[in-house]
């Protein structure tokens, strides 16, 4: 799997759901975040992947 690293700076209230979803997914934060992203995705029919340039 590819990977890109990116730098974000939540909310607390969303730094703290995202600490209750890797404990209740027992994953990191990076997995928890993977798997929300995905979710909403599904949940908007997933538009499709834009193209990332290095």
């Amino acid at each position: 799997m590819v990977t890109v690293r990116s730098t974000y700076s939540p909310d607390l209230d969303t730094a703290r759901r995202l600490d209750s979803l890797d404990a209740l997914w027992t994953t990191s934060k990076s997995g928890a975040l993977r798997r929300a992203i995905e979710a909403a995705a599904e949940q908007t029919h997933d538009i499709g992947y834009a193209k990332l340039e290095a």
